[in-house]
């Protein structure tokens, strides 16, 4: 039998309490935090995490139902439909506890889950993707639909009808943006509407092409703006209808008891003042563990140190610096 962590000794009551009453053989936890400033506190998803994922798995080995505890604000494309597949290996049913925000490629592993298990809180996204592509000699960060959206705006608002019209549109856009580029967010834009068919054809329960088709049009489409977040009645407006499950009073305080435990480990609500951090001192280090991968006997968590100096320049006049030295990935209990 594994030992167990801090945040199961921590957090036992609610643990217990929580899979008890959702009738789940084992939990996973997963946040990637999300404190500002993100350059030097963000994480986002990534696909180094499936092997550590694997760890904890084989760690839990085969069960009927596996519940993950998911909270982030994003991340890259290819690591949702991994780290589903890979999940799913071990386990007949698989659902997502969100007791906050699964944004983006969060958004994307909870369309992997036969169940997506919701507080007031829970928020999705859009799963529409940005790019980050090399123009002349800048980076540019692209939105994937912005580039379907001119068209269409070209087309459908402004009434350019005729091919010549169009074609000088098309000349307009390939002069701003290379053809390699607009060849990449083609292939991304297909990609993106084909992750969602297949994650949705993960579930153990077949998903019907109607909803299908509503899920992946609204995330893609419909909603304009990747910033846009939605709530679980919208969800079900948008054709999730009995993916989604809404959590009770007890469960929903249950859940939110168990994420604040991380949340407050990570510092996510603190908003980050050097000043108050060095107070009277010159200098001051600490560390921080910027993401998280939580079992019942593992803990993985990805943790940086952080150094804080202040520099006198003048009488009454210092500049404070802020250094980040990232340690990566570790079995560490939190």
């Amino acid at each position: 039998m594994p030992e167990e962590t801090t945040y199961k000794v921590a957090q036992k009551t609610n643990i217990d309490a929580l899979l008890k009453a959702r009738k789940t053989d084992a939990l996973l936890i997963y946040i990637t935090g999300d404190k500002r400033p993100p350059e030097s506190f963000g994480t986002q998803i990534h696909s180094e995490v499936i092997p550590l994922f694997y760890e904890h798995l084989k760690l839990i080995g085969k069960k009927k139902k596996i519940s993950l505890l998911l909270y982030t604000s994003g991340g890259a494309l290819e690591a949702p439909w991994a780290l589903v597949n890979l999940i799913r290996e071990y386990c007949d049913q698989f659902e997502v506890l969100v007791p906050f925000k699964a944004l983006s490629a969060g958004t994307l592993i909870c369309l992997g889950a036969d169940k997506i298990v919701t507080t007031p809180l829970s928020l999705l996204s859009p799963v529409d993707p940005t790019g980050n592509f090399v123009v002349g000699n800048q980076k540019r960060s692209i939105q994937v639909e912005d580039v379907s959206g001119f068209i269409e705006f070209a087309k459908e608002k402004v009434g350019l009808k005729k091919q010549e019209v169009l074609a000088d549109v098309l000349k307009s856009l390939v002069s701003d943006t290379p053809p390699q580029v607009l060849g990449n967010i083609n292939r991304t834009h297909a990609l993106i509407r084909q992750l969602v068919s297949k994650l949705l054809d993960t579930h153990k329960k077949a998903v019907t092409q109607e909803q299908k088709d509503s899920i992946g049009k609204s995330l893609t489409e419909k909603l304009y703006s990747h910033q846009h977040l939605i709530n679980r009645k919208e969800l079900v407006k948008l054709g999730f209808n009995d993916l989604v499950e809404e959590l009770d009073a007890t469960n929903e305080e249950r859940l939110l008891n168990i994420f604040s435990y991380f949340s407050g480990k990570m510092e996510l609500n603190e908003v980050f003042d050097p000043g108050t951090k060095l107070g009277s001192r010159q200098s001051y280090q600490f560390t921080l563990p910027r993401a998280v991968i939580a079992s019942v006997g593992l803990c993985h968590s990805f943790t940086s140190e952080y150094s804080i100096e202040k520099q006198e320049n003048a009488p009454g006049k210092s500049t404070i610096f802020l250094n980040v030295k990232d340690l990566g990935w570790q079995r560490k209990d939190i």
